[in-house]
């Protein structure tokens, strides 16, 4: 049942509106009626006095993630980077520990992927945002796409908006 259910990790959710991050689906309905019930019970058991009485929040529900299936990494690509410095940054809304990041990760990672896409190498770089992801390959270019680059190339916005 959860297979197919794609929910958001609570890092992502936490101190945000829940709505947009509820999970869709078929089974959806069936998790949001089970959260029902569950806050429901914890609204009057003993656990959440014994909290409150210790200065505590009350637990009013649960949240589940780590579900849906996760998309295999094609065997194609030699390495992959994922960094947690930009994740980390970013859930605690430190926007100049965010920066640098992208600053490690432009000299370290991407700094290499340019040089080989000027050496006429196919490279790509995948960009994931909260509910996406975009995927920018370099491959060569006709004549078309050259001269179209040149006259009207896409704003970052273009590129970036599936994010």
């Amino acid at each position: 049942m959860l297979r197919g259910l794609a929910c958001a990790s609570i890092d992502r959710v936490i101190g945000r509106y829940l709505a947009q991050w509820m999970p869709r689906g078929p089974h959806a309905a069936t998790l949001r009626r089970l959260q029902t019930e569950a806050q429901m019970l914890l609204y009057t058991h003993p656990l959440n006095d014994e909290r409150l009485a210790r200065g505590e929040l009350p637990i009013n529900s649960f949240w589940l993630s780590g579900t849906g299936a996760l998309a295999a990494t094609p065997e194609s690509c030699p390495s992959a980077t994922n960094t947690s410095a930009l994740r980390t940054a970013a859930l605690h809304g430190d926007w100049p520990a965010w920066a640098r990041a992208w600053g490690s990760l432009d000299a370290n990672e991407i700094k290499p992927l340019a040089d080989a896409a000027d050496a006429d190498q196919q490279v790509s770089l995948t960009l994931c945002g909260e509910r996406g992801l975009v995927r920018l390959t370099q491959r060569p270019r006709t004549l078309w796409q050259s001269l179209r680059a040149r006259v009207k190339p896409p704003t970052p916005f273009e590129m970036l908006s599936p994010l």
